[in-house]
């Protein structure tokens, strides 16, 4: 059974630099961003954007994203996505950009964090979930 949301893409972008791509549908590339690191120079602003398909309709979908540092939850944050109607052919994909963030800076936050993707509806359903190593690194 299809899950009603799929999540296809996801794109990082950190300050000016180009982004890092994911193609979520691809286990390979799950895997890569699972194992991997991704490093964040302190105070560099960032942000993310989502490419997804949704077979069914789905009410209240958010993203959360859980952080944890040496196994110790450090902070969990939530940005709501919204209702969606099943994808069309003239409307084949959503896409939805996150808040801007700031990486923290100073000597206590630069590591290695363990961090935890979901996209959950209003009802609790956990439609996908990726994770992934986070680093704050010195400027």
């Amino acid at each position: 059974m299809t899950a009603a949301v799929e999540i296809l893409e996801s794109r990082t972008y950190l300050g000016d630099e180009p982004p890092i791509v994911k193609e979520l549908t691809d286990p390979k590339q799950v895997e890569e961003l699972k194992n991997g690191t991704i490093k964040i120079k302190e105070k560099t602003k960032y942000y993310a954007e989502v490419k997804f398909v949704v077979h069914a309709p789905v009410k209240g979908l958010y993203y959360e994203q859980s952080i944890s540092r040496m196994g110790v939850p450090v902070e969990t944050r939530k940005q709501p996505m919204g209702d969606y109607e099943p994808n069309t052919p003239e409307n084949p994909f959503y896409i939805k950009k996150f808040d801007i963030q700031e990486a923290p800076s100073g000597f206590l936050v630069r590591g290695k964090y363990l961090c935890q993707s979901k996209y959950i509806d209003a009802d609790g359903k956990v439609h996908a979930e990726f994770p992934y190593g986070l680093e704050i690194c010195k400027k």
